[in-house]
């Protein structure tokens, strides 16, 4: 079930490497840094104490966080605008006239010895419907390994804070594709993200449980083949079209959406067997008419 051409699984390295993935890495900190401390508490008052604590700090360098604050969104239009986006805007005004569009700039930061450290100001922006859905992101360039430069689109959070109007998955992903639609169309060509058990906003309870986003199932493919166990929120993304690009964390599984241009390059790069990494989607037959080869 993993999707791991070279292309795309380089290209989600070097976007870890490049993101470390904002507000995911501070549950990652404590697990991954805890065989140092025990180390420590071993060689305590040896040499050996200097170099595992150069070593703790380069992990804790590893593990960046990002924080921005949710309420300080401010409307970007044609008369208050960063530069970046002013074709988007066009889009919205011309595609999909419904979106409004924010800003606000985030700081990633690593935590060490008790105290954050700031690493760099990024700049957050969030596309948000009328009914409440809200999709947050950041931009970043990629070079892959033919030296093709290509944007792309971090999300942050796809969510509706209004509790009673969740559970919509429809409703969602028609959301979602609206956004992709406008992302697209300025030239992003992947939108990655990740399908997360967790996130600080209420969830519906719904007859699925209070956490329906972190209940396992397996679902069919194309083919009629069962898939592993994944969670239920991964297992929506991959029936709307979204892709494993192989890089996890326990359970939780990134993802990509591509753009049009990126399925195309998929299949002229390593043929039709990039059918197979969209065999849980619910358009798998129209994607494979559409570029197969």
């Amino acid at each position: 079930m993993v999707f791991s051409h070279d292309f795309i699984s380089a290209a989600a390295l070097r976007a870890q490497m490049d993101l470390r993935h904002g507000a995911i890495s501070h549950c990652l900190a404590g697990h991954s840094l805890g065989v140092f401390h025990d180390l420590s508490e071993l060689v305590r008052g040896t040499k050996a104490e200097r170099y595992l604590q150069d070593r703790e700090y380069e992990k804790a360098k590893e593990n960046i966080s990002l924080h921005y604050e949710m309420d300080d969104f401010e409307e970007q239009t044609h008369s208050n605008y960063h530069q970046e986006i002013l074709n988007i805007l066009d889009l919205i005004k011309s595609h999909q006239p419904h979106l409004q569009m924010f800003h606000v700039k985030g700081e990633e930061y690593y935590s060490w010895q008790g105290f954050d450290h700031h690493v760099r100001f990024v700049d957050i922006y969030r596309l948000k419907a009328s009914d409440g859905y809200c999709c947050d992101f950041s931009f970043f360039e990629d070079n892959d390994r033919f030296g093709i430069k290509s944007r792309h689109a971090h999300i942050k959070y796809i969510v509706q804070d209004n509790v009673e109007r969740q559970g919509n998955g429809l409703r969602m992903f028609r959301f979602i594709n609206d956004c992709a639609d406008v992302l697209f169309n300025d030239g992003i060509y992947m939108l990655w993200g990740w399908a997360r058990r967790i996130n600080p906003y209420s969830v519906r309870t719904t007859r699925n449980g209070s956490n329906w986003r972190e209940a396992l199932v397996k679902i069919r493919d194309a083919h009629g083949e069962e898939s592993p166990s994944m969670i239920r929120l991964l297992a929506l993304y991959l029936r709307n079209g979204w892709i494993l690009t192989g890089l996890r964390k326990e359970i939780d599984e990134e993802i990509v959406l591509c753009s049009p241009e990126a399925i195309q390059m998929m299949f002229e790069r390593i043929g039709n067997d990039a059918a197979d990494s969209f065999k849980y989607s619910k358009n798998y037959e129209t994607i494979v008419s559409n570029y197969k080869i």
